[in-house]
């Protein structure tokens, strides 16, 4: 692990911290900009906590797919490739090293990042403008109106969001991005198509069921218990695949 480290900082500590002025440019840029709109132009004096959370699970998120769908980028050159894989460090520590860079580092620094940009904008603006009201920005206000049920759920959710890039980038060789991201257009196409059909087609929503629980679930509580399921049986799989298509490629 020590070793993947010292290579990873030595060939890509300059884009990391191009990436990291990139992220913190466009965060300070965007609320600098709206800001202005709204208090320009609008005339708005208060900024509401939906905008908040928007803004930060859009940025979240799309980050999110942008920095996992570019794990193991050794993988994306046949001569990087042979290099990477005969590093002499196990598949298993390849593995968790490009998970806690991808994942549990990007969870824990970028929600941080964001924060500190953030709120120094909004800092900035309300000395120029002090009867701006509501300008601090925090993360009490994603999780104030959910249960704790629904927080599990979500957080659930979320965590498969970043598996699914991970894996695409270990699946794909090249363009592994847009590849990973024009599979999941497939699919929800499909669900969406399904449902279309099940309800515009076949009318199901005339049909009406005395016992209207599906399979397990008799209640609210219950599906949402099968969705926190669900996600992460979905999540470990997505990772044990991209796991043993690792070590598919150093055999």
């Amino acid at each position: 692990m020590t070793l993947l480290y010292k290579q990873f900082i030595f060939l890509s500590g300059k884009q990391i911290l191009i990436v990291l002025g990139s992220i913190a440019g466009l965060i300070t840029g965007f609320h600098a900009f709206m800001y202005f709109v709204n208090q320009s132009h609008i005339g708005k004096t208060k900024i509401v906590d939906e905008y908040h959370i928007s803004v930060f699970l859009f940025a979240f998120f799309a980050g999110c797919f942008i920095w996992c769908g570019q794990a193991f980028p050794a993988f994306r050159s046949k001569e990087k490739s042979m290099e990477y894989l005969m590093t002499p460090v196990s598949t298993f520590e390849k593995f968790l090293f490009e998970f806690i860079n991808r994942i549990l580092i990007y969870i824990i620094g970028f929600p941080i990042v964001y924060w500190i940009f953030t709120n120094l904008v909004t800092g900035i603006f309300h000395v120029y403008y002090p009867d701006y009201q509501n300008y601090k920005f925090g993360f009490e206000v994603l999780f104030s109106k959910l249960s704790s049920r629904e927080i599990t759920l979500a957080v659930s959710i979320a965590l498969f969001v970043f598996t699914f890039p991970f894996t695409g980038a270990t699946y794909f060789k090249k363009t592994p991005l847009l590849k990973t991201i024009l599979i999941v257009f497939l699919l929800v196409s499909v669900y969406f198509g399904i449902g279309f059909m099940l309800v515009e087609v076949l009318d199901i929503q005339e049909y009406r069921k005395a016992n209207r629980s599906v399979l397990f679930m008799q209640s609210e509580e219950d599906a949402k218990l099968a969705g926190i399921w669900a996600a992460w049986i979905a999540h470990a799989t997505l990772l044990t695949i991209s796991y043993f298509k690792l070590k598919e490629k150093e055999v």
